[in-house]
């Protein structure tokens, strides 16, 4: 019988619209995955057929990335929200098979199975919580990083991938060296990860960071919360489960321009903004408004904004 997922209740409320999600969430530079597929050697002739978990899969952003890739390879798309899972399975993408579960369960799949597991946006940050849903998943505990070495074969790598706004300080004053970022200039940005310590391109796009991130009130962290690299740091020294330092890969920026309407849909995908109910949510909305009205954003002709972005990935290797 298959186990049912325990989902954070800002994840099952937050993205109970899983097809406006779909639509408004920003998927990930075809730049970036080739990126990320290189470093984790499965980019290329002569991999076909390799197997990768996408972990906490969403609606498919990232998975529809994989199954239209040369390679062919067989994916699994691991996603414990009913409703999410069922907009990719709806899909119908090539060699792609999905199955609820989390990141400290991923049932039925046998030990050594994957050649990859990677987590797109959804990783967020890895550190415990009793869902592995919120922003997205997260898998910061030693439990998770157990079940996911265990479904990699030897030498299989776990490999991270996010979607930030762009900021002039790339680190937080606590992060450690071996994170850095790869950003692509055909990304699409996401408005909740960027820790607050890391300052924003323009003033304007400073403030609406800062709104979005006042506005959590849920207690789940998330990227921005600049924790999640620690799981692997406090491995157990004596028998590690993954190698360190994280690889990272960096350097690259992009922008895009939205329109203010598209700009408001994709901020409202965010678990926390979508679950903001009345005069909290006018609040948030008119501050929004006040952003983006009295800021120093860059328009053009067609009545858009100039966004910055850049898209981090990190990967390690099963011991």
């Amino acid at each position: 019988m298959p186990r049912t997922a325990i989902i954070h209740a800002s994840a099952t409320t937050g993205f109970a619209d899983a097809t406006s999600y779909d639509t408004h969430r920003p998927s990930y530079p075809p730049e970036a995955v080739e990126k990320l597929l290189a470093h984790v050697g499965l980019a290329g002739d002569g991999h076909a057929g390799a197997r990768i978990i996408d972990l906490a899969a969403g609606t498919g952003k990232l998975t529809e990335l994989l199954a239209a890739r040369p390679e062919g390879y067989e994916v699994l798309a691991v996603e414990p929200h009913d409703g999410m899972r069922g907009t990719l399975e709806a899909k119908k993408l090539r060699g792609v098979t999905s199955q609820s579960g989390t990141a400290t369960d991923i049932a039925g799949v046998e030990d050594g199975w994957a050649d990859v597991v990677v987590a797109a946006q959804r990783v967020c940050e890895l550190t415990p919580c009793e869902a592995f849903h919120c922003s997205h998943h997260r898998f910061a505990n030693q439990e998770a990083l157990k079940e996911i070495r265990r479904v990699l074969k030897p030498g299989g790598k776990l490999a991270m991938i996010w979607n930030i706004e762009d900021c002039r300080s790339f680190f937080s004053p606590h992060q450690p060296p071996h994170l850095s970022l790869v950003i692509s200039p055909r990304a699409r940005f996401s408005p909740d990860n960027k820790p607050r310590a890391w300052k924003a391109a323009t003033a304007w796009e400073q403030q609406l960071h800062e709104l979005i991130i006042d506005a959590a009130t849920d207690g789940q962290p998330r990227f921005r919360d600049d924790v999640w690299w620690k799981v692997f740091d406090e491995q157990d020294k004596e028998k590690p489960l993954f190698t360190t330092p994280i690889g990272e890969d960096k350097d690259v920026e992009w922008n895009i321009w939205l329109s203010k309407g598209a700009l408001w849909d994709r901020v409202h995908t965010l678990s926390h903004v979508s679950m903001l109910r009345g005069e909290a949510r006018e609040k948030f909305r008119a501050e929004f408004d006040r952003i983006l009205e009295d800021g120093d954003g860059r328009w053009n002709d067609e009545q858009e904004v100039l966004v910055h972005g850049i898209s981090p990935i990190a990967w390690t290797t099963r011991l």
